[in-house]
């Protein structure tokens, strides 16, 4: 499965992402998102819960700090990256061999 990509974060900066709506709706200025996710909907169903459940997890420690923010961000997408894209699951599905493999990969 070829998906291609342009090199923009799935969730934004902590100033845009703290005004941006909630659920799938973050992706109206994001085109590219957008449309990154459609790709992965046909082989992930479960592709748009981890985009909501990491959207509500970051949203909770967006309040913490930009720094917090930020290190979650940059470790989330990158486990849901990895998830969709090397692993073709969503991160619901991932099992322990999964983690291990994901944990080889960084």
């Amino acid at each position: 499965m070829a998906i291609i990509f342009s090199a923009t974060p799935l969730f934004d900066a902590h100033k845009r992402f703290v005004r941006l709506p909630a659920g799938m709706k973050m992706f109206d200025d994001y085109p590219d998102c957008a449309i990154f996710i459609e790709q992965l909907r046909a082989n992930i169903p479960d592709v748009d819960d981890d985009v909501l459940h990491t959207q509500a997890f970051l949203k909770s420690y967006s309040r913490k700090s930009e720094a917090t923010y930020r290190g979650y961000r940059n470790e989330v997408e990158r486990l849901l990256l990895w998830a969709w894209t090397i692993a073709g699951k969503s991160v619901i599905q991932l099992k322990r061999p999964d983690l291990e493999a994901y944990f080889d990969f960084v």
